[in-house]
Order: C-alpha cells, then structure tokens, then sequence
C-alpha cells in the first residue's frame, strides 16, 4: 500500500468520514525553522493542524519524546486513557522508552534511531510501531 492509495481512501470515505462531510472547527498554521551551530542549512518545517468536529476536544493526540524528559508525558498518557483518545508518539532517543507503552497508552510508534534527520538532509531510517488492535 502506497501514501497515494491511502490518501485516495481516506478521500473517498473507506476510512472514516469523507473529508468533504467534516467541518474544520479550528486549524493551526505553525512555523519553524532550525539550523544547527556551524552549519550553513536551514531546515524549515511547516506544519497545518485541523481540528473537525462539531465540539472541542482531539480525537487523537501526537505527542514527541521531548515529553519523556521535561515530565508531560506521564500525563498526557493519562489523559488519552481516560479519554481514550489515541496517542501517537514521534521519538528519537526516547524511542525505546516510548514503545514500552505500546498498547498501555500509545497507539503508534514513529521512531529515529541516530542519526537523526535534523543532523543532514541524508536519508535517514525510520522504525514504525502499531499497538495491537483491541478486541
């Protein structure tokens, strides 16, 4: 399975919801950009958040393993459990951390081993991790 098809599924509402039938109740623009001592590479990040529904609140929640150390993350792993509202994390060098959670509070796992992404624009390995499904 390919982005491509995935995206046209979601499109044509094989996977939730049609796009066209949702109604954007709030969207982020954010902007970033970093360039690390003595490099001469500026990487700029864009992200569009959506938010749809017809009332506040997230149906799912991404999270980065900067949590693990400035003492969120906890917290957030709760709230989602009470919520349950699924959780992905994106990690690096907490990764091996973040996926003992799998299943006990995250539902998906993207992790960067190092060299990390941010250090060059070479390409860099990606491990992707799925709790298992409910029954």
């Amino acid at each position: 399975m390919t982005v491509d098809e995935i995206a046209l599924r979601v499109r044509q509402g094989e996977l939730g919801t049609p796009p066209a039938e949702l109604v954007a109740t709030s969207v982020f623009w954010l902007h970033h950009g970093t360039r690390l001592a003595g490099g001469n590479t500026t990487y700029r990040n864009q992200y569009l958040l959506v938010r749809c529904g017809s009332s506040f609140g997230a149906c799912a929640f991404e999270a980065t393993g900067m949590t693990l150390g400035n003492g969120t993350f906890d917290e957030i792993v709760r709230r989602c459990r009470e919520r349950d509202v699924p959780l992905v994390v994106y990690a690096q060098s907490g990764s091996a951390v973040a996926r003992e959670f799998l299943g006990a509070g995250v539902t998906a796992l993207s992790a960067e081993p190092f060299p990390f992404s941010q250090f060059s624009a070479d390409p860099t390995v990606l491990h992707r991790y799925r709790a298992a499904k409910r029954a």
